[in-house]
């Protein structure tokens, strides 16, 4: 087996051993104690109404993504627990593919290159079977990274160069540690960059059923179905399609130069999803309430939470306003409340969203007295939020973008929690006081219409039996004559 020189040295011999000890991971145990350690929290953000579902789905998104960055925070994935913590094929091969990819890493570092290329290929071939749930796609670029350093060691260099453009295609950002592996694959990696930048660019349309579902491709959220995304170089991309609700979908697609990838996603109901749905349908109508309601325990039941942020979002114009409370599910005490309104257009949209989400959680945003968020505009065209292209919209803070802070609630005229809140000719509705029409409320019989409607209906009855009776009148029938209408 041809060798290259590089590990002859003991420069290379020192850098492996540090790459070994760099990516030794904590015993299972210990992360599960970490993991348990933390707050478990569901979040889900609700509307009441069309014109603000798609920027409300956006939001949810940005919401998990930003309870992800607090440390003391366990966020739910809600798919899980409404597969009764079952792993669907796809989940399990993923987890096949990471057991491939530890022990083709673990071949890698004692440089047994037969053992980890078998291996990291096995890995390889079950990421490309999972792509909904590739997740960020960080397991699937160090297979490629991996596999490619290993065909290189072996002396294949076309195949571990192949390898490393397909890594940059996926992940255009990606880099290898010059600390970890050897000069020599550095610049093999440098190449793959300069080749993959190059190369023909196309585009990829992904739709759902049902609509409204968030959509990622290579792992970085892209917005609400339906999207699409342009000038991504050719070659092998991930799309994963998630909704609350159901189980995700997913495919590997090869795009090709100047020509669209159309793909629509199938999205299956879980298993628990009437109960799921029923709760996440009446959760809008409890936000108002001083304690969870029974929807949001139920929620948080289902979810096996500690914690539920119910967050209620309204479009205003070009805004999302939204309204979030924490809910302690064991007591069903109100344990926080904020409201603000998000330009989700803005740079610093998701840096205003986290700050937001942080205070909240960290009871820097005390329980006050709920107000409207203001009437709903009209529908604005749905663009992505934030930066999505290259760092996403969870990336890390840019340099004089000031997260602004969250404004804790105050009351407002308007709020309201039963219709004696409201002044002549209105009513309570979603904790707000709303105009009633003069005719709304009134039983349908009682109206003129309703009458006039059955009085028509019985004359044109009565015609018809007439016409009926002549027609068939004696044994045989008439074989001519007139059809006379009498009332």
């Amino acid at each position: 087996m041809k060798r290259s020189s590089l590990w002859a040295r003991p420069t290379a011999i020192a850098t492996m051993a540090a790459f070994f000890l760099a990516s030794t991971h904590l015993p299972w145990p210990a992360r599960t104690a970490d993991a348990q350690a933390k707050k478990k929290v569901f979040s889900l953000v609700v509307t009441g109404d069309l014109y603000s579902q798609k920027p409300a789905a956006q939001m949810n998104h940005y919401f998990r993504a930003a309870l992800g960055t607090i440390p003391e925070v366990l966020v739910i994935d809600p798919e899980l627990p409404l597969e009764e913590f079952q792993l669907s094929e796809p989940q399990s091969i993923c987890r096949q593919a990471e057991e491939h990819l530890a022990k083709g890493k673990s071949a890698f570092e004692n440089l047994e290159m037969d053992e980890a290329v078998k291996n990291l290929s096995r890995a390889l071939g079950s990421f490309w079977k999972c792509a909904a749930y590739i997740g960020d796609g960080r397991q699937y670029v160090d297979t490629l990274e991996y596999l490619g350093g290993a065909y290189i060691v072996k002396g294949e260099k076309n195949l571990g160069l192949e390898m490393f453009k397909k890594a940059i295609v996926f992940n255009p950002r990606a880099d290898m540690n010059a600390q970890t592996f050897p000069p020599d694959m550095v610049e093999v990696f440098q190449r793959a960059k300069e080749e993959v930048s190059k190369l023909p660019l196309g585009s990829i349309n992904v739709s759902s059923i049902p609509a409204g579902a968030e959509v990622y491709i290579d792992g970085v959220f892209i917005g609400i179905s339906a999207r699409t995304k342009d000038k991504i170089p050719v070659g092998n991309h991930f799309i994963s399609v998630r909704k609350y609700g159901y189980l995700s979908d997913g495919a590997r697609v090869d795009v090709v130069p100047s020509d669209e990838v159309m793909y629509q996603a199938q999205l299956l109901p879980a298993k628990r999803f009437p109960e799921y749905n029923q709760f996440e349908t009446n959760a809008d109508m409890e936000t108002n309430q001083d304690a969870a309601g029974p929807s949001i325990t139920g929620l948080g039941r289902l979810m096996t939470a500690q914690y539920v942020m119910i967050t209620a979002a309204r479009r205003e114009g070009g805004d999302l306003s939204v309204r979030s409370s924490l809910y302690d599910v064991q007591t069903g005490r109100k344990t926080a409340t904020a409201s603000k309104a998000f330009n989700l257009d803005s740079p610093s949209a998701f840096n205003d969203i986290q700050a937001f989400v942080t205070a909240l959680v960290k009871g820097e945003s005390p329980v006050g007295p709920v107000g409207p968020v203001g009437p709903v505009g009209p529908a604005q065209p749905a663009g992505p939020v934030g930066p999505t292209e290259p760092t996403g919209p969870a990336g890390p803070e840019q340099p004089g973008q000031q997260p602004t802070q969250p404004r804790v609630v105050k009351a407002q005229p308007g709020a309201c929690v039963a219709d004696a809140d409201c002044g002549t000719g209105q009513q309570c509705a979603g904790g707000f006081c709303k105009a009633v029409r003069k005719d709304e409320g009134e039983e349908f019989y009682k109206t003129w219409w309703f009458w006039t409607i059955v009085g028509g209906a019985v004359l044109v009855a009565g015609g018809a039996t007439t016409a009926t009776i002549l027609l068939v009148g004696g044994d045989e029938g008439p074989s001519t004559g007139t059809i006379g209408f009498k009332y």
